[in-house]
């Protein structure tokens, strides 16, 4: 009984987030975009998933660290309103695609995980990777 018990306490954080006691539904809207961010895997990574219609796959291609504007593909990616960009890591070290306006925040995106945003207003939106900086690996969203 005491082993259950053990397991009981160090799952009871994992069951909380799976039956949905933890939602990004709680935190304030942005100020800026109000975008909906979509992240299925714990510090803003995912699987390798392929994007659906309406979403714009950007690349982190290998070596991406030190491209500056080339450490993104497409640069600039150009969407229309209510469409989903998803950044997929192709390098082999992890990399983030942060707001340089601090609308949003990947977390770290490891080697084959992705990231997933959408965009719901019009406007520029710059980002950069916060590991490497923004010198060694920047780019830009531009909403229609």
């Amino acid at each position: 009984m005491h082993r259950f018990g053990e397991r009981l306490i160090y799952c009871a954080p994992l069951l909380f987030v799976l039956a949905g006691g933890c939602s990004s539904d709680e935190l304030p809207a942005s100020a800026v975009d109000g975008g909906t961010v979509f992240d299925s895997g714990f510090g803003g990574t995912q699987d390798a998933v392929t994007p659906g219609a309406g979403t714009t796959m950007v690349t982190i291609p290998p070596g991406a660290t030190g491209l500056g504007l080339g450490g993104y593909s497409p640069n600039p990616a150009v969407v229309a309103v209510g469409s989903t960009v998803m950044w997929m890591n192709t390098d082999s070290v992890a990399h983030t695609a942060t707001s340089s306006t601090g609308v949003w925040d990947s977390g770290v995106i490891a080697p084959g995980g992705s990231f997933s945003r959408v965009f719901s207003a019009t406007g520029t939106y710059p980002y950069f990777c916060t590991i490497h900086g923004a010198a060694a690996m920047s780019g830009t969203v531009v909403v229609q």
